[in-house]
């Protein structure tokens, strides 16, 4: 089995705690109110989640259990700016260590008055070799600076790649999640943004295309059936990576990403959340570290 194979379970593993990870289907609809596109459109946004909220998934792959997630919520203080810090965790199985091994970890903070992020970071090793990512919002220059430094072969020294990107507002794929499950939904409803993923800008839009009820490993749930829809600004949209992609989340005020599937050139995958946890007592701000 080739690593390329393997690697597709990402897009899953992603979208389990957000909308997007690569070029999909089809040009997003004109930006309507909801997610904000513009400085302009920018307001206080009212959490749909507490700090202390854990979110565990399994991901999977042609059938096959390939890795395990965890999503969790922390609030602190950034240079006396009040954030959340949203981070995320995955790991192959046992099983699939023997072919292929990965372990990720992410963050994404943002303001808590907005919910738009100031900085985030992507760190994974895949069979003992480490990519970080990191990107760092200006919003006075409205540009994003990313940064990836790839480990090369034992001696040799990693290489580093750096980006400014162009972005109207602040926005990456781990924030957005969290600002989406924020908004009122009901069907119909199409939101639409701008995000920076690597060193690209993204078109996003998702539709909420039917209330259905479904069952998970967490339990069985009222959901919204959600169509995300996304493509590189400046590209024609691609749908050889992804050429379908559904995200369940509760129709409830919390909005909990509960199931995504794809269909992509590697196969069928999908996410699906296992269990939930909450932290029942609020703690005292901690001042988060600089990166």
């Amino acid at each position: 089995m080739r690593t390329r194979a393997l690697a597709g379970w990402r897009v899953v593993l992603l979208l389990a705690a957000c909308p997007l990870v690569a070029d999909a289907q089809a040009p997003p609809a004109p930006p309507p109110s909801g997610l904000p596109a513009a400085p302009a459109a920018i307001v206080k946004v009212k959490p749909a989640f507490a700090a202390g909220e854990t979110l565990y998934y399994e991901v999977g792959w042609n059938g096959i259990t390939a890795a395990e997630a965890k999503v969790w919520v922390e609030k602190g203080l950034l240079e006396e700016e009040e954030i959340y810090t949203f981070r995320v965790t995955a790991r192959t199985t046992s099983f699939v260590d023997k072919l292929y091994e990965l372990r990720a970890n992410a963050w994404s903070k943002a303001s808590a008055d907005t919910l738009l992020p100031l900085q985030n970071r992507l760190s994974q090793t895949e069979n003992g070799r480490r990519t970080t990512e990191t990107i760092l919002f200006d919003p006075e220059k409205k540009t994003a600076a990313y940064t990836r430094e790839k480990q090369e072969d034992a001696g040799k020294a990693p290489t580093i790649q750096n980006a400014t990107i162009p972005c109207a507002t602040p926005g990456d794929a781990f924030a957005l999640a969290y600002l989406l499950r924020s908004q009122s939904l009901k069907v119909g409803d199409v939101k639409s943004t701008e995000i920076v993923v690597g060193r690209h800008l993204y078109a996003f839009s998702v539709k909420v295309e039917a209330r259905e009820r479904i069952k998970v490993k967490a339990g069985t749930f009222d959901a919204l059936r959600l169509i995300p829809v996304y493509h590189q600004v400046g590209k024609a949209p691609d749908k050889k990576k992804v050429r379908e992609m559904v995200l369940w989340i509760s129709d409830d005020e919390k909005h909990l990403p509960l199931k995504v599937t794809a269909e992509a050139f590697v196969g069928h995958m999908y996410g699906e959340l296992t269990r939930v946890e909450a932290d029942p007592a609020p703690k005292p701000l901690a001042t988060a570290p600089k990166p």
